[in-house]
């Protein structure tokens, strides 16, 4: 040690590096045994690395490397740098990552096997899960795999060196990885965190960011949903875009009436519903920063029938979805055709939520919580709530509760066990839509919850509430459709009572 610390003294380190790196090779020493330290080869390192315990990768890089430069003054060998080379890696933190997060890293990779994923797939998300670690060590040294955050898988978005893509699928591989190890749903937290980002940097730019956030701000204070907030800001950035292509460079203060007529009947990017929908948002907008609103339903008149596509599914169809549907499948099918809950309901609803005779439900609308409602649970549908949380304790027991309370949980995949997302709901319905070959969407079920109401007799008004509509013309004009057989039969009933009078005549 002496001839060690002479050296050390010779490089010009400081004294209490000098002590902390004597220390770490002592605690080696004394970890060996009666070993020959001659002799020590890189496997004695793995095995001095395990004896160890659970300590950082940083903190057994530390005390391995001290050891090492022990045994090259005292020995003049170098059984560390024989280590790296043989996993071809340049520092001590992805040394420290091969002996502490690599048989994680393996572990994970076979579980995700187990699970149902792709080998080769697997091995790729290891591969990308530890370049993203080795990132990270570098500016959190004593990090764990279950403390990364979602603020630190956006560093590795921000600084990793490698095109956009690549470094977003790296942190979505740490993100997967550091879930497996206990640090909770930050996958979801990244992702909403990154989309907040970039839709923020979107619609916050520009001659017009400003208002905008002003306008956001507004709506926030004024106890408006997220959902809605968001929704608001993009038809006014939609609208923009609109006028723009129209009217050229424009000012708020100059806009007129004419000015929006002339935007409805020169664009053609949007249908007239939606761009219906944009303006009235826009006049709001406009309302907000100047004071006055050059568009209002009084100046500008609409065809009253104007609606937008919308399907409706047959009696038929829906018999099929109910048929080929799995038990994730199903519980959608069920919330949406037998309780009339819309997609965001659905992902949101918890267990505990589910009484014996209603369902609590907190749908959109304006306030802190939206539209609150206890929706009537019936003996039929609450046995088939009861079927599906069977099979969901299942699926949790197998994969992990990471469920987060939420009803609803993905049960295949890397995601297992997980809540599902508003993105992934509307995904996972699109791809049952493409295995049964005809399109339709979590919404749809919520119309046809709707027109079987009406279709049963029930009085408009109480269709709307059970709706949790404000006015009767949404349920009518969005939700209520019309079966083209029934029109036949009445039509061909005016038909016979006319030519029945003719001939009388």
């Amino acid at each position: 040690m002496v001839a060690w610390r002479r050296a050390m003294v010779m490089k010009g380190l400081k004294p209490e590096t000098i002590d902390l790196k004597i220390r770490c090779a002592e605690r080696c020493i004394e970890a060996m045994g009666d070993a020959d330290l001659s002799k020590t080869g890189p496997d004695d390192l793995c095995r001095l690395s395990d004896s160890f315990g659970d300590i950082t990768a940083t903190s057994k890089a530390r005390l391995l490397h001290s050891f090492n430069e022990y045994l090259t003054v005292a020995h003049g060998i170098s059984p560390y740098d024989e280590l790296r080379d043989r996993h071809r890696v340049g520092s001590r933190s992805y040394l420290g990552i091969v002996f502490s997060v690599d048989p994680k890293l393996d572990q994970w990779a076979e579980w995700m096997v187990a699970h149902g994923a792709d080998r080769q797939a697997a091995m790729y998300k290891r591969a990308a899960a530890r370049n993203g670690y080795g990132y990270l060590m570098e500016r959190y040294p004593d990090i764990d795999p279950g403390d990364i955050t979602p603020e630190m898988l956006l560093s590795i978005e921000d600084g990793y060196p490698a095109v956009p893509q690549r470094a977003n699928a790296i942190a979505n591989s740490l993100a997967a990885f550091a879930e497996w190890c206990g640090a909770g749903p930050v996958a979801v937290l990244y992702h909403d965190l990154r989309t907040n980002r970039s839709w923020e940097g979107r619609v916050f730019s520009g001659k017009f960011g400003d208002r905008i956030r002003s306008y956001h701000d507004f709506m926030v204070r004024h106890y408006f949903r997220p959902s809605t907030c968001r929704s608001q800001v993009n038809s006014v950035v939609y609208a923009i875009q609109i006028i723009e292509e129209v009217l050229g460079d424009f000012e708020l203060e100059e806009l007129t009436p004419e000015d929006l007529f002339d935007v409805r009947f020169t664009q053609t990017r949007v249908s007239e519903p939606t761009l219906r929908t944009y303006l009235t948002v826009f006049g709001q907008f406009v309302l907000h920063c100047i004071g006055t609103n050059p568009y209002s339903d009084r100046l500008m008149r609409w065809n009253n029938g104007l609606v937008a596509r919308r399907i409706f599914l047959t009696q038929e169809e829906f018999m099929t979805i109910a048929r080929e549907a799995d038990p994730t499948e199903r519980i959608v099918v069920v919330l949406g055709a037998t309780l009339g809950l819309r997609k965001v309901e659905i992902v949101n609803l918890k267990v505990s939520d589910i009484g014996t005779r209603f369902v609590h439900v907190e749908g959109k609308g304006s306030g802190p919580m939206g539209k609150v409602s206890d929706q009537v649970l019936d003996p039929d549908t609450a046995a088939l709530i009861d079927e599906y949380l069977e099979y969901r304790r299942k699926v949790l027991d197998t994969h992990g509760d990471f469920s987060e309370g939420r009803l609803v949980v993905c049960d295949r995949g890397i995601n297992a066990g997980h809540p599902f997302t508003l993105e992934g709901m509307g995904v996972f319905i699109r791809k049952f839509s493409d295995r049964l070959g005809f399109r339709f969407s979590c919404h749809c079920f919520r119309r046809y919850y709707a027109t079987s109401l009406y279709d049963s007799g029930v009085d408009l008004n109480m269709i709307r509430t059970m709706m949790r509509h404000t006015k009767l013309e949404t349920t009518l004009g969005k939700y209520i459709d019309v079966d083209t057989r029934k029109m036949a039969v009445a039509q061909s009933g005016i038909g016979s009572s006319i030519r029945s009078a003719m001939v009388r005549v």
